[in-house]
């Protein structure tokens, strides 16, 4: 709540209640740095896409854009278990569509997030279908 408005369009839907509302905002998230490749190509400007376990949990997926070295980096993502992705393109968010993810799983790699740490991953382009 801001004020007496309710914000049910922020970040994090949030209605008043009558009772009071405690948030508690940690900085304990950990960071994915990583290289895209396809083959002897280094692709500039692929989708990363860092994706929870519980595709449910829709605040906690991540995405970059690598340099043009192939290059790219994510941080303050929350602690647990991802999937991670990297693809030639962004089609209109539907990475978050769960069946889209499913049908790329083979091409993504589980990653784990713990608290203050850095993970270092190698990944290769995944074209999607058009």
């Amino acid at each position: 709540m801001q004020g007496n408005t309710d914000l049910v369009a922020g970040a994090f839907p949030v209605v008043a209640g009558g009772n009071p509302v405690h948030v508690l905002l940690k900085r304990d998230g950990g960071r994915v740095v990583g290289k895209v490749t396809y083959g002897s190509i280094t692709p500039w400007r692929a989708f990363v896409v860092l994706a929870p376990r519980d595709r449910r949990i829709e605040f906690w997926f991540r995405t970059a854009f690598t340099m043009s070295d192939g290059t790219f980096q994510i941080g303050n993502i929350a602690p647990g278990v991802y999937d991670i992705f990297a693809f030639d393109r962004n089609d209109e968010d539907i990475y978050y569509n769960a069946d889209f993810l499913r049908r790329y799983a083979a091409f993504g790699k589980p990653i784990g997030v713990e608290a203050y740490t850095t993970q270092s991953v190698e990944l290769t382009l995944t074209k999607t279908a058009e």
